[in-house]
């Protein structure tokens, strides 16, 4: 037996509609921007109130069907019409004024007036149970599909500007990802440069330092007679170091120029002793 109840049929597909239309709204907690986060709300909104246009049609069909609502279903009947009014309002709160203007052109179709006119002939049963409900299930049916239709429409249009939207935002994620990338490569470029550099600068001033210090131990060793200057223009500790060199090197050039010119007068005044010793000896033997 593959028959089952009206009641049944319509709980089972609304709650896995429920199911269904409950992912687009939970996309509203993850999205970043007030602008995104208004078109899910929105866009959600509409689904749910189309989405309760579905079992509206299905539990009118019934009603009509059988001339009479079956027991629970005017009062569902009647939770989905408020529903629906709470659901369009919040679209019309949330949504841009561009798809509101769509959806009112849209939803003046005289398909519409006519639903509305059925519609109020099912309200009426919860003031009068004996009302007259001799609609013909078929043309209600046919009716509510033809506004059903209108509002699939409707939802082809939100969800296409919504995926403009989110299109847009992607592109400019994307974007700012490709300059924080860039930026981020410039970064570790210039990095790995400066880490050259200054690797290449403290080689430098270390073999600056080296040769200077390999000159002080040949001149310590009597191998030349004259240091130079380690031509280290840094800072830091390699700075301080060639400085102190250097000083050095000050005070052992200047010891150097004076004990020269020591043995230069020296010199000149030995060469006078000689000659006037050598003159005294001419005139000696002159004497003689």
């Amino acid at each position: 037996d593959l028959k089952i109840e009206a009641k049944k049929a319509i709980a089972y597909y609304t709650d896995l509609n429920a199911t269904l239309l409950s992912f687009v709204g939970l996309t509203s907690s993850i999205a970043q921007s007030e602008e995104d986060i208004k078109n899910i709300i929105a866009y959600y909104n509409f689904l749910m109130a189309k989405e309760r246009a579905g079992v509206e049609r299905a539990i009118g069909s019934n009603t009509f069907a059988a001339k009479t609502f079956a027991s629970g279903m005017y009062e569902k009947y009647l939770g989905l019409v408020n529903e629906q009014k709470i659901f369009f309002d919040t679209f019309f709160l949330y949504s841009q004024e561009n798809n509101q203007t769509f959806f009112n052109e849209k939803i003046k179709h005289p398909v519409v007036d006519e639903v509305q006119k059925m519609r109020k002939t099912l309200l009426a049963y919860g003031e009068d149970r004996n009302v007259v409900l001799d609609t013909n299930p078929t043309l209600w049916f046919d009716k509510i599909t033809e506004k059903i239709n209108i509002l699939k429409e409707i939802d082809d249009h939100l969800s296409k500007n919504l995926m403009i939207v989110i299109e847009k935002e992607i592109e400019k994620e994307k974007n700012l990802m490709y300059v924080l990338l860039s930026l981020s490569m410039l970064i570790i470029a210039l990095t790995i440069y400066f880490v050259i550099f200054f690797n290449n600068s403290i080689s430098r001033g270390i073999d600056k330092i080296y040769v200077g210090i390999e000159q002080f131990m040949r001149y310590l060793n009597r191998e030349i007679n004259e240091l130079g200057y380690i031509e280290l223009n840094t800072r830091g500790e390699l700075g301080n170091l060639a400085d102190m060199v250097n000083e050095n090197i000050d005070r052992i050039n200047c010891k150097l120029y004076i004990n020269n010119v020591n043995n230069i007068n020296n010199i000149r005044y030995i060469n006078n002793i000689n000659k006037i010793l050598y003159i005294n000896n001419i005139f000696s033997l002159k004497n003689i």
